[in-house]
């Protein structure tokens, strides 16, 4: 009855329809395809689940915008505040999403920090050669007492990887008790 010349109707044409591609890609990018899409229960509750946090995918963004807020921290000091509120409003909002609302999917126990702090490390020695090179071209006449920093930077690296790195290598053992331990 649908395709009745006289009994065509929006509505009619919208439930006779098959979603075209492009409507698959538009719910796609929103994230929202499986969503609506679900056949059983069992897949609406999966697919509303919260997730994961996905560490690997929000921790390359922030380093960049560390790393560019530093070194353009030196050019244009104005950047400086929207980090900071950037960060501020970053930390308040994901704390809460960490605590109360996704589920993690595994635990690695702190193993992250090194490669976070030697990113940092690279971050701030790129913002200490960039301050040098800034300073140098507007013939600031102290600049070079700053080549000291970029070295003992490097030096606190060093002494870190030596003397804090190995203690991320194994868990500890009141977590490997826990893991193992049938209560």
């Amino acid at each position: 009855m649908c395709f009745d010349v006289r009994m065509q109707t929006i509505t009619c044409v919208f439930a006779s329809c098959k979603p075209s591609r492009q409507c698959y890609f538009l719910l796609d990018l929103c994230g929202s395809q499986k969503k609506y899409l679900c056949k059983t229960d069992a897949e609406v509750k999966e697919a509303w689940a919260p997730g994961d946090l996905s560490y690997g995918t929000r921790v390359p963004g922030d380093m960049l915008i560390v790393t560019i807020i530093f070194c353009y921290s030196v050019i244009a000091p104005l950047i400086v505040p929207f980090g900071a509120l950037y960060f501020g409003l970053g930390w308040l909002i994901l704390r809460n999403q960490a605590l109360k609302v996704y589920v993690p999917s595994y635990e690695s126990y702190g193993r992250m920090w090194p490669h976070i702090h030697n990113r940092i490390l690279a971050s701030l020695i790129l913002y200490q050669v960039t301050m040098l090179g800034y300073f140098g071209v507007q013939k600031f006449y102290y600049a070079p007492f700053l080549i000291p920093l970029s070295l003992l930077s490097i030096l606190f690296g060093f002494v870190c990887t030596k003397k804090f790195y190995p203690a991320f290598e194994w868990p500890t053992l009141e977590v490997t008790y826990s893991k193992f331990h049938v209560f």
